[in-house]
């Protein structure tokens, strides 16, 4: 009676399966399924585009039938007033092209840049030479530099308190070749010039 008893319990147990998973297991488990989702939704927005009608034959709303979303968009004419729209047949041919030369007339042309002023010159160093109170003397004193091959020039005054009008020579971008050509010109002149900053015109 005993070896009964002993079968009738092992016919009773339950077979089952049991899974063990570390955690990288785990991890990659949970990576596995998020692909799978993520390729699941992709998939549906894929099909959902793929396979549904054009937006402009999609039914505007409930009530109305097939046969009115299947219609082309109406235009609106350009003379109509303020608050009403007036439809009209699709525009094509022809009158495509009429609308289109319209269209170019009423365009209104970008507002035109307005011109850049003009710069000033930048201020260099030159030779003075003279100063004169009479215009005339100056005019005279730069001809007479011209002559002796220089390029001379002069300024009139700059100010209230002055009444002078300066006479220079040459023009240069840098002091040092200021200074050496206004050596140049105390030697061969015997006279003593010094070097200025010249304001821009």
């Amino acid at each position: 009676m005993a070896p009964g008893k002993r079968r009738s319990r092992k016919s009773k147990k339950k077979a089952f399966v049991k899974f063990e998973l570390t955690l990288s297991g785990l991890l990659g488990l949970g990576v596995v399924c998020f692909c799978v989702f993520l390729w699941m939704f992709l998939l549906g927005i894929w099909s959902g585009q793929s396979l549904a009608p054009p937006a402009k034959y999609r039914p505007a709303g409930i009530g109305k039938g097939l046969s009115d979303t299947l219609k082309p968009k109406a235009q609106i004419k350009e003379d109509s007033g303020p608050g009403e729209q007036a439809v009209v047949a699709p525009v094509t041919g022809a009158a495509k092209k009429e609308l289109s030369a319209i269209a170019k007339k009423k365009m209104v042309p970008r507002k035109s840049r307005p011109a850049p002023e003009p710069e000033e010159d930048p201020a260099f160093f030159a030779v003075q030479v003279g100063a004169f109170k009479d215009d005339k003397l100056a005019v005279k004193e730069v001809a007479v530099w011209e002559k002796k091959g220089y390029n001379s020039f002069s300024r009139p005054p700059t100010g209230d308190d002055d009444t002078y009008t300066r006479v220079y020579v040459g023009r240069f971008d840098s002091l040092d070749r200021a200074r050496d050509k206004a050596g140049l010109i105390g030697r061969a002149e015997k006279i003593k010039p010094f070097v200025v900053l010249v304001p821009g015109e």
